[in-house]
């Protein structure tokens, strides 16, 4: 799944949000995301993690006006697909006000 939100901060702005919101979601729900990865290579950042034993990997790049997220979706939420593109699109909207 890929989702582009567009953004009017300059970069470094959208990163330092980005980052703090990946804190942020880690800490917020601890008991159910496990072995968490973050690994930031300029404007990308390669994530991971166990979501109840399932394994969720993805990629976030920021660009100049846009920040793109590329993740697969396991089979066993392949049903809420929309909600949970939703969902992430609406919160990375706040993130990047």
């Amino acid at each position: 799944m890929t989702i582009a939100i567009k953004h009017k901060l300059e970069n470094i702005e959208a990163k330092r949000r980005i980052s703090s919101a990946i804190g942020e979601l880690s800490n917020s729900y601890s008991t159910i995301i496990k072995s968490p990865t973050v690994i930031w290579k300029g404007n990308r950042v390669s994530l991971g993690v166990t979501i109840k034993g399932v394994a969720v990997s993805g990629k976030i790049e920021i660009n100049k006006e846009e920040v793109t997220m590329n993740f697969g979706i396991p089979l066993v939420a392949i049903m809420f697909k929309k909600k949970i593109e939703t969902e992430i699109r609406t919160y990375l909207q706040r993130v990047l006000e």
